[in-house]
C-alpha cells in the first residue's frame, strides 16, 4: 500500500499491487489528477511544480525533525577572552570547534553543556575567534 496526500489535503490514498507500474486517479479538495506509482513520470515535466510553497518542510513527513537534527551554528568571539560563554539554541549538546582569530585549530582546556541550549568553553588563555557547534 502506497499512503499519498496533498498538502491542503490528509486523505490517504491506497494503492494495491506497488510494485507494479500503476495509474490512479487522485481527487484533492482542490484538484483532480492521474499520478503514476512506480512510473517512469519525470518531476521535470509536471506543471505548477515551481510555483510558491509547492513544497513546504512541513508537507515532508519528518524532514523538520531530520533537519533539527543537523543544524549548526557558529559563535564569533570578537574581544580576547579566556572564557566563551555561548547561547546556540540547538536543544542538544553539539561538538565544538574552535579556531582563532587566525584560523588555526584551538583545543579547549572544558567544555561545559550549562543547558540544551548553552555552553561555556574554556581555554588556558586569552583569544578571540569562532566556534562551529554541529
Amino acid at each position: 500500500m502506497v499512503n499519498a496526500r496533498f498538502v491542503n489535503d490528509t486523505t490517504p490514498v491506497e494503492v494495491h499491487g506497488e510494485n507494479e507500474q500503476t495509474t490512479v486517479n487522485v481527487t484533492s479538495q482542490t484538484e483532480s489528477k492521474r499520478v503514476g506509482v512506480n512510473s517512469t513520470a519525470r518531476h521535470d515535466t509536471l506543471t505548477g511544480r515551481n510555483l510558491p510553497d509547492q513544497h513546504p518542510i512541513a508537507a515532508i513527513t519528518g524532514l523538520q525533525e531530520i533537519l533539527n537534527q543537523i543544524w549548526t551554528f557558529t559563535f564569533e568571539q570578537g574581544i580576547p577572552s579566556d572564557t566563551w560563554v555561548i547561547q546556540h539554541n540547538l536543544g542538544r549538546n553539539p561538538s565544538v570547534t574552535v579556531v582563532d582569530s587566525a584560523g588555526a585549530v584551538q583545543i579547549p582546556d572544558e567544555i561545559n553543556y550549562d543547558t540544551d541550549n548553552q555552553i561555556t568553553v574554556k581555554f588556558l588563555g586569552s583569544f578571540a575567534g569562532k566556534a562551529f557547534l554541529n
